[in-house]
């Protein structure tokens, strides 16, 4: 899938149409996504070799980033990266802290590293590339 451009959006469309099924199924209040930045994070500084043998983002995924940002921006979803940060802190602690505030959390994420935030309150639910979710993770 590809805009005039010719530059690819087959991931920006998956996103809109998670986020439009998310929207109609949850109705949530509120919606956040959270991205990581380029910039090392305190593991990498602390750990030469972190993520060291993980594979390096395919172009095609990191170019559409800027535009699925704007697609967020145009449903009003908060943004979140920090500097020094994983996407997967950010979430985590945003769980935690609204949840002992007394929301009901759904995260959803394609890292099943996610299920380890499961509460009575967190609930996960792992994407798949069909563009479908698995009921959630309790």
């Amino acid at each position: 899938m590809n805009n005039q451009e010719g530059k690819k959006t087959n991931a920006v469309y998956g996103m809109s149409v998670i986020l439009l099924k998310i929207i109609k199924e949850l109705q949530p209040n509120y919606i956040a996504a959270a991205f990581d930045k380029k910039a090392p994070t305190f593991r990498h500084i602390e750990y030469q070799e972190y993520k060291a043998g993980r594979k390096k983002m395919p172009d095609e995924l990191s170019q559409q980033f800027p535009i699925a940002k704007e697609l967020l921006r145009a449903f009003n979803v908060g943004i979140y990266e920090i500097e020094g940060y994983e996407a997967d802190d950010i979430i985590g602690t945003m769980s935690k802290k609204f949840e002992e505030e007394g929301f009901e959390i759904y995260i959803l994420t394609g890292d099943r590293d996610s299920l380890q935030l499961v509460t009575n309150l967190t609930k996960v639910l792992i994407t798949k590339k069909e563009l479908q979710m698995l009921k959630p993770m309790i």
